[in-house]
């Protein structure tokens, strides 16, 4: 079971069963991501983020504790294009894309 406060990536890659743990590369061959899962019923699968993987290991290193679900929030994940629809200020998205796009 995953922790309902990480945001996993989601991507219509369709792995084959046993890939989880496999390391997600981008274009400049850097490791991003790791293959955390996905459904044997459609080519949808879930990739945790490297940052969050190296935040908790800074931590672990560093003997503090790991934090995990204690703001007591779910977080919901809208597309660029589905906050487009809803109003979202086009000004407010390039600002936020700019370090991240």
């Amino acid at each position: 079971a995953g922790d309902e406060n990480i945001f996993y990536a989601g991507c219509g890659s369709n792995c084959s069963g046993g890939a989880s743990g496999s390391p997600v590369v981008n274009i400049d061959g850097e490791a991003v991501a790791i293959l955390s899962g996905g459904s044997t019923n459609s080519a949808c699968d879930f990739f945790l983020p490297l940052d969050r993987v190296k935040y908790a290991l800074d931590l672990i290193r560093a003997k503090q504790p790991v934090p995990r679900g204690t703001i007591r929030v779910r977080f919901l994940f809208e597309t660029w294009a589905q906050l487009k629809r809803l109003g979202f200020p086009e000004l407010r998205s390039q600002e936020c894309l700019k370090d991240r796009p």
